[in-house]
């Protein structure tokens, strides 16, 4: 199938923040996008209100007072980025989405829920033994999002 991207057009575009510096810049791409296309813009942070120990998904510890002191400071760096000046003239919709599944399972869930036509994100860029034990977000995100995704990727220098 061969797709004419000079005619595609979102409407609702989907970036995912963990307020770091490759979250950031991916919120730059997406905004520059947004306003090309006069999109709405969707701000997806997740607060995980458990951990599940890779090792032994039976092993799950609930955060409690912990996930809720995330949920504020999440609030509160939200409002630092609705903040920006490049943001004036967007339609923009902050989510804290709370969960107990991985951020993946969250971030697709979420996008998928705002009508995302776009879902935006930066990626550490992990390699090796931590990619192996961390896994990548980004790289669950891009197999199970049944929307477009658009992986930003710092500058090697930029880390």
């Amino acid at each position: 199938m061969n797709v004419d991207l000079r005619q595609t057009f979102y409407e609702h575009i989907a970036v995912a923040t963990d307020f770091s510096p490759h979250a950031d810049l991916a919120l730059s791409y997406a905004i520059r996008t947004a306003k090309l296309h006069g999109a709405a813009l969707d701000i997806l942070h997740v607060v995980q209100d458990l951990i599940v120990y890779p090792e032994d998904p039976s092993m799950m510890v609930p955060l409690g007072d912990m996930a809720d002191q995330l949920a504020k400071i999440a609030e509160a760096q939200m409002g630092r980025l609705l903040a920006r000046s490049d943001m004036e003239g967007l339609e923009v919709h902050p989510h804290i989405i709370r969960t107990v599944d991985s951020p993946y399972v969250a971030l697709v869930e979420g996008a998928t829920e705002a009508g995302a036509d776009l879902l935006v994100m930066g990626s550490h860029g992990r390699g090796g033994l931590a990619h192996i034990l961390l896994g990548s977000t980004a790289e669950k995100v891009v197999r199970k999002a049944p929307m477009p995704v658009l992986v930003v990727k710092m500058a090697e220098d930029e880390d």
